[in-house]
């Protein structure tokens, strides 16, 4: 990962997991997204950030629950590029969208993770914003697993940084996740090495691991270990949408326990190292949300902020170099950032805020060409690797515009594909989601809201096209992200 020794952070999960579902019924249709940012424009970084401020101050707010955090994931090895200034730049704008914290994903034998880690908590400690930062140690990336004492360790790094007062704490307790990491969970027991070593200098720790491939039943042996637990399982595996079934019965296994639920926005694997593959995207990002708040965590963690090779990213793209070099013909002019745009909403309404919109907004997102329309380049539909039924890719997505429009009043929601009739749909005051197949249409996509036949907004996305504009013929199944 752009350029770190990690292999994609997902390969070798839930091999022995076989609690991901083939079953999990189709719920409702599509729901949210953003506005274009053009990587790198500092400009427009600004404009998304005052952006995302102004949706912010439009909610009216009132009767706060218990507290509740949202959490970002950020993948160390693709920030290799990173100055502190660019993560003073990451932390405001994640802060701006309502996120409480970064995740941050290390692995051993990366050179450049102490100096991004190093220049991460400088810029939140020179910002001394409310904005935190904890770690996840990667178990299954990078050189091998973390050792739990020594030099360059979980002790060692929790000793440094577990003292900051940019460091996430939770009932005063310093807040730590890992990525898998089963068989080293002999390190984080009360008596265990870690906590013995960490005590004296940072104190108590809230341990809440991701160990998603014992599944819920194996990890009930695990909860005299842990403060809660965090499912690793956010994706769909086959052609349906995804569904809480998981989610509920790892609340059930953590009991009075925390869990921390995964919302993900898309997944396409493209380095094809040693496979591509892809799990269905499509309305999950709105769907996702919609879960949160059935099933209540006590923590939410959006996989992920930065995740250029398996597009599953929310941030603006800083640094081209960032990228895996394979994947960057998928990821650049791929924009996800406007998926942030709502997130204020999202999150009050997770958190028990009360919030009525003052001002009409919309986000849409959408493959810019037909699954079919080129080779899928050895990209599988599903990853067999993990014990999944593989599909053809071209199976697994559907080839619709997807969209949210959050409204201050009723109001109709047109579409219109290039020169084809417009379409329109019904809005009541609130959130409101939608999808739209585009099958043998092309052109840019333009949204307009209207309401007593006036049109209040109206933006076009970009095109989309009858075959694919990836070099060597290639679909791109990422997807573009626009909203106003």
């Amino acid at each position: 990962m752009a350029p770190s020794s990690r292999n994609c952070f997902r390969q070798l999960f839930m091999t022995n997991y076989s609690s991901r579902r083939d079953d999990g019924g189709s719920e409702q249709e599509a729901k949210s997204d953003e506005r274009l940012v053009q990587p790198g424009n500092r400009f427009d970084l600004f404009i998304m950030r005052f952006s995302l401020l102004l949706l912010a101050s439009t909610l009216t707010a009132s009767v706060v629950s218990a507290q509740k955090y949202v959490f970002a994931h950020v993948v160390m090895g693709n920030t290799a590029h990173h100055t502190t200034d660019d993560w003073a730049t990451d932390i405001k704008t994640a802060q701006a969208a309502g996120i409480d914290a970064f995740t941050l994903n290390i692995a051993t034998g990366d050179s450049n993770i102490p100096t991004q880690v190093e220049n991460a908590f400088s810029a939140a400690t020179n910002l001394g914003s409310s904005f935190k930062l904890f770690f996840s140690f990667d178990y299954l990336g990078g050189s091998g697993p973390w050792p739990a004492t020594g030099s360059s360790s979980v002790a060692s790094y929790l000793n440094k940084y577990g003292v900051s007062s940019a460091y996430f704490k939770y009932n005063g307790q310093i807040f730590v996740s890992t990525f898998e990491g089963v068989n080293n969970a002999g390190d984080w027991t009360p008596s265990g090495p870690i906590r013995s070593a960490v005590q004296s200098t940072a104190g108590s720790i809230y341990f809440v691991p991701d160990y998603t491939s014992l599944g819920p039943d194996g990890f009930s042996a695990q909860l005299n270990n842990v403060q809660g637990g965090f499912s690793w399982d956010m994706w769909p595996a086959g052609p349906v949408n995804m569904t809480t079934v998981n989610d509920l019965a790892w609340k059930n296994t953590l009991g009075s326990k925390a869990y921390m639920m995964g919302v993900s926005p898309w997944f396409f694997h493209s380095d094809a190292n040693p496979i591509a593959w892809m799990w269905r995207g499509d309305n999950l990002w709105s769907e996702r949300w919609q879960q949160v708040l059935e099933v209540q965590p006590q923590f939410v963690e959006i996989v992920t902020w930065n995740d250029w090779g398996e597009s599953s990213y929310i941030a603006p793209l800083l640094h081209d170099e960032e990228v895996p070099a394979n994947s960057l013909k998928y990821v650049k002019n791929m924009p996800h950032s406007n998926l942030l745009t709502l997130l204020p909403y999202y999150i009050s309404q997770y958190k028990g805020i009360k919030s009525n919109a003052t001002t009409d907004s919309m986000q849409y997102w959408y493959r810019t060409s037909p699954a079919a329309a080129g080779l899928t380049g050895g990209v599988l539909g599903n990853n067999p690797n993990q014990g999944q039924i593989e599909y053809s890719p071209n199976t697994l997505c559907e080839d619709k515009v997807f969209f949210t429009a959050l409204l201050q009043s009723a109001a109709d929601v047109h579409v219109q594909i290039g020169e084809s009739s417009v379409t329109s749909y019904s809005g009541k005051a609130g959130l409101n989601s939608w999808s739209h197949g585009f099958s043998g249409q092309t052109g840019n996509v333009t949204f307009s809201i209207v309401r007593n036949s006036q049109t209040v907004k109206s933006e076009s996305g970009t095109e989309i096209t009858a075959e694919s504009s990836v070099v060597g013929g290639l679909t791109n199944f990422n997807v573009w992200v626009g909203g106003f």
